[in-house]
């Protein structure tokens, strides 16, 4: 059975689509969605991300340690290891210190906005 899980917005996707098990995450932005804005840096902007998919998991009944698979789209390769100091920093604040998720990373053009460096989408399971 499908379910989908929207949480936001009004855009023709859903936040996440639940197959059986499994948890399929569509890309994230680093725009708040309470405060509207972003971060100026790749570092700030990686958590909002990681945020955001945080707060998706957790409406879908499970969280971050249960994350799988994930794509980091960043508009800069260059923001690699500020994106990677981000990323550990998160997981870490969350309990995982090692045995991170499965993960792609690659450089694209620009995203909706100019200003957004990075876009990360998810798989996780229940």
């Amino acid at each position: 059975m499908v379910e989908k899980i929207i949480i936001k917005g009004r855009a023709p996707f859903s936040d996440a689509v639940k197959v059986g098990n499994t948890i399929y995450l569509s890309g994230q932005i680093p725009k708040d969605p309470i405060k509207g804005g972003w971060a100026d840096n790749i570092r700030g902007q990686t958590t909002q991300c990681l945020e955001n998919i945080k707060s998706i998991l957790k409406r879908a009944g499970t969280g971050v340690s249960n994350i799988v698979q994930m794509t980091i789209f960043l508009t800069n390769i260059n923001d690699y290891g500020g994106m990677n100091e981000g990323f550990i920093d998160f997981f870490q604040e969350n309990g995982i210190e090692k045995d991170f998720p499965a993960r792609s990373a690659v450089q694209v053009g620009p995203l909706m906005y100019r200003e957004w460096l990075i876009e990360i989408d998810a798989v996780a399971v229940l």
